[in-house]
């Protein structure tokens, strides 16, 4: 060092190449820091990762994962909303049945108690048969009411109970005993609303089903489309998925084919009871 206390240039070259050295390690252990916290961080992740992917399969057990155990249970809830539970159904055809038996009591004529009879061995061999749905069920009431409706208006038609004096080809004034023209007109009108009622209900149920038709295929594509491009799974587990959606989508269209031929069926035959009524 020189005597006015200034580094000499040799001084001042080191002191330059010590402060590089310096910053150069701390560089160095600055990356190597980053590097070993990076490393520590995907050690981590990864551990975590780990256990919670035993976890979800632990959970999900044979469902594979609890994406995949979601996805069961709600198709289950699909499943179980088809249907009227069994309490419910219990409930419905008794409370019908019951009606029925208080119609027959009621019933004055051997033809009306056959119909009733016959609506009711249908009701209960439909319902012993299979599952009910909602529509099942609202459709068998109306069937009860239009049976009714029936009844009241062939006795009206038959019912001699007006009185009118009228005059013969001969001259001579007698009594002739009518139907009450009013009382046909009534009966008349309330059939003809539960035909109607009936109509409605099954016109309607068959545009549901085919909406309901579109509906599963488009879904079933777009399923099929996910699990074919998702890269996580295995050939195995691929092949899995896509034979358990084929199947979920034919049991799908199996249930609703059924409900409308039904469906198909009640309306066509509505509709030749109308066209006769009418006709």
């Amino acid at each position: 060092m020189e005597k006015n206390g200034e580094l000499t240039a040799t001084e001042q070259e080191q002191y330059e190449a010590l402060q590089d050295a310096l910053r150069e390690a701390n560089s160095e252990l600055a990356s190597t820091t980053e590097a070993a916290l990076s490393s520590l961080q995907a050690a981590y992740e990864n551990s975590i990762n780990a256990i919670f992917k035993e976890l979800d399969a632990n959970i999900a057990g044979t469902a594979g994962s609890l994406a995949d155990l979601a996805d069961q249970y709600a198709y289950y809830q699909e499943e179980q909303a088809r249907y009227v539970s069994t309490a419910k159904e219990l409930f419905e055809i008794s409370k019908l049945n019951r009606s029925i038996e208080q119609s027959l009591e009621d019933a004055t004529t051997d033809a009306s108690k056959a119909k009733l009879k016959a609506l009711q061995d249908e009701i209960n061999y439909i319902s012993e048969k299979n599952d009910l749905t909602e529509y099942d069920i609202e459709m068998m009431n109306l069937q009860y009411q239009l049976t009714l409706a029936q009844i009241a208006l062939e006795e009206a038609q038959a019912s001699k109970d007006t009185v009118r004096l009228t005059r013969d080809q001969d001259g001579n004034m007698a009594y002739q005993y009518t139907a009450n023209q009013d009382k046909v007109n009534q009966a008349q009108q309330e059939y003809e609303n539960v035909l109607q009622q009936i109509n409605d209900l099954a016109a309607n149920r068959v545009s549901e089903l085919e909406q309901q038709c579109l509906d599963a295929e488009q879904q079933y594509l777009q399923s099929a489309q996910e699990i074919l491009l998702d890269t996580t799974l295995t050939d195995e587990q691929r092949t899995k998925k896509l034979e358990e959606l084929s199947q979920r989508y034919s049991e799908t269209l199996l249930f609703i084919q059924g409900q409308y031929n039904n469906a198909s069926q009640a309306l066509t035959q509505n509709q030749q009871a109308i066209a006769e009524h009418y006709g």
